[in-house]
């Protein structure tokens, strides 16, 4: 998506077309990345401007994400020659071309809360495990009481508190620092919790069906939490950077500190 000033610099001018915005189909206003010097790289050619949704040459249309992700309202929206005040660059022109930086920073607390999702949702799966199992049984015994369903249950309970754990350490680094300092410090470590966060959810949600059998297709019945869950994996891993991004990213990062020693 490129802008490009006119009206003597008071005015900008944006086409193009962004995909997978989440809740884009209900916005009044949205924050839009925007390229405004082509000649530069993406990364430090990247403007943050607010739109307001009802300006003329603004269309948005619904992705269809099945039933369960429809109220997200997750669009295609495309612009042409949409005009906006230039003072709706977010800080002002002193901020002109430094959006991908501002992303970047923002990218920490958004990644810090699909991670805390997904730990919930690993916790859910811990939860109906452990209940489902203390009723169910199978040759004479509960589920429970078989050696491999026991096993099953403490491992995912272990995985789930080790990163509950290392959540809670980011999150009291991230309110003891300063912003700057939890900027430069603390984004591979994000990075490399949203990635650990993510494998255990999609291991929990597995080791759950393992356990309810054919009853974690059965949104109706006992398998009413489990299979919503189970369906959805992909849709709280992907968001903010799928786990092999984060893996890459945590190592570049910390490669750039590194430098920096």
């Amino acid at each position: 998506t490129a802008a490009v000033f006119e009206d003597d610099g008071r005015t900008i001018r944006i086409n193009g077309v962004k995909k997978w915005i989440t809740n884009a189909a209900y916005a009044d206003y949205i924050v839009l990345a925007c390229r405004t010097d082509m000649s530069l790289p993406a990364a430090v050619g990247t403007t943050l401007i607010i739109v307001d949704m009802s300006l003329p040459g603004i269309s948005v249309r619904k992705i269809g994400l099945g039933e369960r992700a429809a109220i997200a309202g997750t669009s295609y929206i495309e612009f042409e020659d949409v005009r906006v005040p230039a003072d709706n660059i977010i800080g002002g022109r002193a901020n002109l071309n430094l959006g991908f930086r501002q992303l970047m920073h923002n990218l920490n607390h958004e990644r810090l809360y699909l991670s805390t999702l997904c730990n919930r949702l690993s916790r859910v799966c811990v939860e109906e495990s452990f209940k489902y199992a203390v009723k169910r049984k199978t040759f004479g015994k509960r589920l429970a009481d078989h050696d491999v369903i026991k096993a099953k249950l403490a491992r995912m309970a272990t995985r789930v508190e080790q990163t509950q754990a290392w959540m809670e350490s980011i999150v009291y680094q991230l309110t003891t620092m300063s912003r700057a300092e939890a900027n430069e410090n603390l984004g591979d470590i994000i990075c490399g919790l949203k990635a650990e966060v993510g494998n255990v959810y999609e291991y929990c949600a597995g080791e759950t069906t393992h356990i309810f059998g054919g009853n974690s297709l059965d949104s109706r019945s006992v398998g009413r939490r489990i299979q919503p869950l189970a369906d959805n994996t992909k849709a709280y891993v992907i968001p903010a950077g799928a786990t092999l991004i984060m893996e890459q990213q945590m190592t570049k990062l910390a490669m750039k500190r590194h430098a920096k020693l």
